[in-house]
Parts: C-alpha cells; sequence; structure tokens
C-alpha cells in the first residue's frame, strides 16, 4: 500500500513544475480573460441583434391584425370575401415563418460567433483587442441621486 502511495505522489509531483513562471500564468490568464470578455461581446451584440428581429416580427403581426379589423368591401361577393381572408392567412404564415427563420439564424450565427471568439488562440491580446462598445463610463451606467425624502 505504501509502494502505491509512492508512486501516485511521484507521479503528480512530475506534473507540477518545480518553479512557476509568473509571466506565462499572466500572460495566459490575460489571453483566457480577453477571450472571454469578446465571446460576451459578441454574444451580447446577437441577443441584442435577436431582440431586435424579435421586436420587429411582433409590429408586424400586430400590424396585421389592426389590418384584419378593417371592414371588408360590402360589394364583394362571400366567396371573393373568403378567398380574400384565406390568401391574407397565408401570407400572415408566411412571413410569420420568414421572421422565426431569421431569428433562429441569427441566435445560432450569435451563438457559434461566441463559442469561436471564446476558443480562438489567435485572438489578440487585451492590450491589442478593439475597444470595448459599452463602457462604464457611460451616463446610462452611472448611478442616479436617489430622490429626496419628502
Amino acid at each position: 500500500m505504501s509502494s502505491s502511495n509512492g508512486n501516485a505522489r511521484a507521479a503528480g509531483a512530475s506534473l507540477i513544475p518545480d518553479k512557476l513562471d509568473a509571466a506565462a500564468v499572466t500572460e495566459f490568464w490575460l489571453s483566457g480573460s480577453a477571450r472571454l470578455m469578446r465571446s460576451g461581446e459578441v454574444f451580447m451584440r446577437g441577443m441584442a441583434a435577436v431582440g431586435r428581429l424579435e421586436a420587429e416580427l411582433g409590429q408586424e403581426l400586430l400590424h396585421r391584425r389592426m389590418a384584419r379589423f378593417q371592414t371588408p368591401s360590402l360589394t364583394a361577393k362571400p366567396d371573393e370575401r373568403v378567398r380574400a381572408q384565406i390568401d391574407q392567412t397565408v401570407q400572415e404564415f408566411d412571413s410569420l415563418v420568414e421572421g422565426l427563420r431569421k431569428i433562429a439564424d441569427e441566435f445560432r450565427h450569435t451563438i457559434n460567433d461566441s463559442t469561436q471568439a471564446l476558443f480562438d488562440a489567435k485572438n489578440p491580446a487585451p492590450q491589442q483587442s478593439m475597444a470595448a462598445s459599452i463602457h462604464i463610463d457611460e451616463p446610462s451606467f452611472k448611478r442616479k441621486p436617489a430622490p429626496a425624502a419628502a
């Protein structure tokens, strides 16, 4: 039992370097942090695009539903009215499917691009990366003063 325990210690000891290279560890941490930040930024931009597409689809559906409330022509025959309603429903369905397809594609691209940014070893170092598009100094991030008590 003591020999197997000694072998495990010897195997574990070979995995730990005698001297830790602080510069290499720092570079590894900076590189990983830069990739993580870049991946998060790509993901948030993509999700904002997905949100915009969802809002546009919702607006379009609302406008189409509101258009249905318009009174049909009283001079049209019942067959013509039914045909117009069927055509309108088919157009709504096609528009809905196309909108959902755009949203799904954008979401898929967001996940792919974000994952690629996270695991891309060629991602630039933090000092060379693109400037962040959102800064903590922006007015929207600053704390607003609490309202005075009455």
